[in-house]
């Protein structure tokens, strides 16, 4: 006697995987279809609501160190600030720190980003007038911060920020050539006109070192 599912022979059974005895491999071992998209999409969307989450933390985490590390630098000499009283003005622990930035100066480089980000647009041709006017007027309210930053031996860390900056707005536009050379002598210029005119070395309005630098290009 042939059983039911396997009228027709084998070969016609396999061919149909409702009658086949073989197993479906497409199926779960449950008996039921696997997941589809739809039923997927929870469990996508809590790995999507944790990753955000954690960003978020980053963010929070990071900004606390920022604005932490400005308020010091507003109230004493950056050489006079150590590693512990930044960790305990943002409040984290000593280990989040470092998970974060290895010194003080690394704080720097990264909170010094919204100041530098005129300079590496005009050095691109893309110098905005008035943005490059109100960072002047700003870093010049300040100069006795600026003048000490440039007087303490980060100017080679502040160079090398710039011109990363510089080079990855000249690699989007697809400028050719040695970009990263181009733009260390770019940021190099900016900078040397940046520290004569804030020392007092060399008198200018800003408007006018605005404009100056505004037509400057790599």
């Amino acid at each position: 006697m042939v059983a039911r599912g396997w009228r027709g022979g084998p070969d016609r059974a396999r061919d149909d995987p409702a009658r086949s005895p073989l197993p479906d491999f497409r199926r779960h071992l449950s008996g039921r279809g696997r997941l589809n998209r739809r039923r997927r999409m929870p469990y996508r969307a809590a790995m999507t609501y944790d990753a955000q989450e954690t960003d978020r933390r980053i963010r929070r985490t990071r900004a606390a160190i920022s604005e932490a590390f400005i308020r010091l630098m507003f109230s004493r000499r950056y050489d006079a600030i150590r590693t512990a009283d930044l960790i305990a003005e943002a409040g984290v622990g000593r280990s989040t720190f470092y998970e974060h930035f290895r010194n003080k100066d690394e704080v720097l480089v990264a909170v010094i980003d919204p100041l530098f980000a005129p300079l590496a647009d005009a050095a691109v041709g893309r110098g905005d007038v008035y943005r490059l006017q109100a960072i002047l007027a700003h870093l010049w309210e300040q100069r006795s911060l600026g003048r000490m930053l440039f007087a303490s031996g980060l100017l080679d860390k502040l160079q090398r920020k710039l011109a990363a900056m510089i080079a990855a707005r000249m690699d989007e536009a697809g400028d050719e050539g040695p970009t990263a050379l181009i733009a260390a002598g770019a940021a190099a210029g900016q900078l040397a006109m940046l520290k004569q005119w804030m020392t007092g070395e060399v008198s200018c309005p800003t408007a006018d070192l605005a404009r100056l630098m505004a037509r400057r290009t790599a």
